[in-house]
């Protein structure tokens, strides 16, 4: 365990919160990450320990750069 954090149980309203866990990220796709094959196994057992308290998020590319909001490059 990580030195400083408590030993303590965690409650029934603790959730596992998992972000971008998305193929896309894969070797060898589109936006491959290189820790996506260290810490799929990780998740994988985590999520499978307690699937009703895992909640999955996903990025959804926009279609076009146009179409997405915020800052360009540029400003």
């Amino acid at each position: 365990m990580a030195e400083g954090l408590d030993a303590e149980p965690l409650d029934a309203g603790i959730l596992h919160l998992c972000l971008d866990m998305q193929n896309l990220f894969a070797p060898n796709a589109p936006w491959s990450t290189p820790w996506m094959p260290r810490v799929l196994p990780v998740v994988t057992e985590i999520a499978g320990r307690f699937p009703e308290r895992t909640v999955f998020t996903r990025f959804i590319p926009p279609d076009t750069p146009e179409a997405a909001p915020g800052r360009s490059a540029k400003d």
